[in-house]
């Protein structure tokens, strides 16, 4: 193990830091690069670069503050916005796809998870996967969290090949447009594809301090709650789905109030790229490369359970290639990629419907991952 530049209990100046890595991974994000390569690609590597040159630990009260505290406050920000009726009025087809597609993550993983085996924590892994690709990065730190393997050496891995295929596939949907097969396969809905391009979606968008602390506030009673629920029942991961359950009821509830708040889920985003820096900190270079090639076939199994499913569905209840696109886009990497890549082909009209799936990704997610481990654990 390397004696690192920093040690893991001068936590002041490890807080500056993993902040300055999660600083420089935002303005990435904003950059033509940097989209390419996701700031959670950047973040994670920084995190990697510096605990294996010896600069940072690999271990902190730092990372599992970020873990155990920041994680699970973030939950209720990314949530913030999930008013569940608004969602399935907004989204039409769209939703419909994204629920196919969900199935098809959990068969997929089904299948990964009986035929492919991992070194260690193969329940585990599986209901944190599949939690993330119906979802995307929250579940995974959400799941990971409330079955108490967030500082296991297989998580960098797991999160590196997690990255890798989740970003060959977007390749792969960007490029879908384009195939003469889909295009013929789709041949009933070519009009409604357009050649416009248009600016992607920013990540980072107006922030208000006053929403962001009232939101902070909120997030931290919620968290009370859930843990205090946690602790009556004695169920292991029954706070995330808790803390989950009263977001989306609050959500819903005040739906119309909630979405005059500005920067709350550009909050709980930079608290994940936290999560993704620390996570990457905690690295094994060994490890990283023993375990990356079965991870990445698993979790590409899981991607093509959910790509057949979803793509034969879609041409079944005749939706347009374009909708089964942004429905893919958003259950397997989320609502701002969902966002981006259908503001990038000019389908401007599918720019909601994708943020607003993803988001009811998020709110579903945690609870088929742990239900998951319930069944395979």
């Amino acid at each position: 193990m390397i004696n690192s530049l920093i040690s893991g209990d001068q936590v002041f100046l490890l807080w500056g830091v993993v902040l300055s890595m999660v600083a420089f991974a935002m303005w990435a994000e904003e950059t033509k690069w940097g989209r390419k390569a996701s700031g959670t690609i950047i973040v994670i590597l920084l995190g990697f670069l510096l605990s294996n040159t010896g600069i940072i630990p690999t271990s902190s009260p730092v990372y599992s503050h970020v873990w155990s505290t920041l994680v699970p406050l973030a939950i209720p920000l990314l949530l913030i916005k999930a008013d569940i009726r608004h969602i399935v009025q907004e989204s039409g087809p769209t939703l419909i796809a994204f629920l196919f597609g969900a199935v098809g993550s959990v068969l997929g993983a089904m299948v990964a998870f009986y035929f492919i085996p991992l070194p260690v924590l193969q329940a585990q892994l599986t209901s944190i996967l599949t939690a993330s690709y119906i979802g995307g990065s929250m579940n995974f730190a959400a799941v990971s969290t409330a079955l108490e393997v967030t500082g296991e050496p297989i998580m960098v891995p797991t999160l590196a090949a997690d990255n890798l295929v989740g970003i060959s596939y977007l390749v792969i949907l960007a490029w879908l447009p384009a195939s003469l097969f889909f295009q013929k396969l789709y041949s009933h809905n070519n009009d409604a594809e357009k050649l416009a391009e248009t600016k992607p979606v920013s990540l980072w968008g107006e922030f208000h301090l006053k929403d962001a602390v009232a939101a902070i506030a909120v997030s931290y009673f919620i968290v009370l709650a859930s843990r205090y629920v946690e602790g009556l029942i004695n169920i292991q991961g029954a706070a995330i789905m808790t803390m989950t359950l009263i977001s989306i009821i609050i959500a819903s509830l005040f739906g119309a109030q909630l979405k005059k708040l500005k920067g709350v889920f550009q909050l709980g985003m930079m608290i994940m790229y936290l999560f993704f820096g620390t996570i990457g900190a905690s690295a094994n270079l060994w490890v990283l490369f023993e375990t990356a090639p079965i991870l990445i076939l698993f979790i590409s199994t899981i991607t093509l359970g959910h790509f057949i499913v979803i793509f034969t569905i879609g041409r079944l209840f005749n939706f347009t290639l374009p909708e089964v696109i942004t429905a893919s886009n958003a259950c397997v990497l989320g609502p701002t990629t969902a966002a981006g890549l259908a503001a990038s082909k000019g389908w401007n009209d599918l720019i909601t419907p994708g943020i607003l799936v993803g988001v009811f990704g998020y709110a579903i997610a945690n609870f088929i991952g742990i239900a998951l481990w319930g069944i395979l654990g």
